[in-house]
This record gives structure tokens, sequence and C-alpha cells, in this order.
């Protein structure tokens, strides 16, 4: 198979993802911005599967009291709503 077959899947796969994501009418309208979001789509799930092995390397420690759900974390003085985590290990991260 020459480069140009390689291309036609590559489209063909992105065009199917487009149509997965937005419908059939949805593609139909907006073709180009379906495309692009579908090929973004496809990058970030390949940067899942090939990147960021160690989520601890993007987390900083806000502090250590025993939580349990996230909304722990927002009586901390470092945390605002919705920006730090509750870890299994009960410390709070912010990313």
């Amino acid at each position: 198979m020459n480069w140009i077959g390689i291309v036609i899947i590559i489209a063909l796969v992105i065009v199917c993802v487009g149509i997965y994501q937005q419908g059939w009418e949805g593609f139909k309208t907006n073709w180009l911005g379906s495309s692009i979001d579908a090929g973004k789509t496809i990058i970030d799930t390949g940067k899942g599967f090939f990147g960021n092995e160690s989520v601890n390397e993007t987390l900083v420690e806000v502090g250590m009291i025993p939580c349990a759900i996230n909304e722990d974390c927002n009586i901390l003085k470092n945390c605002q709503t919705d920006l730090c985590q509750c870890y299994d290990n009960g410390i709070c991260y912010k990313n």
C-alpha cells in the first residue's frame, strides 16, 4: 500500500469518528469542524495511552487531611472550589 492509501485510511477514520461524535446531521452541517474535533479526540486518546504515565508529576500536594471526597479539600487555604482533588491516600492534590 502506498502513501496515498494510508492517507485515505486516516481520513476515513477521522470522518468516522466525526460522524460518531456529532451524528450524521451534525457532521453534514459542519464537516470541517467535526473533522478537526475528531482529530483532536484521536490525538488526546493517544496521549492518554502513551503519555502521562506518572500522574504525580503534574500534581502538587496541598494538604494532608483525612479527606474522603473532593469537597473535604475545599476547607484548605490553597484550594478553591473544584480545583483540588482527594485521592485514596487521604491527601489533597491540586493540578
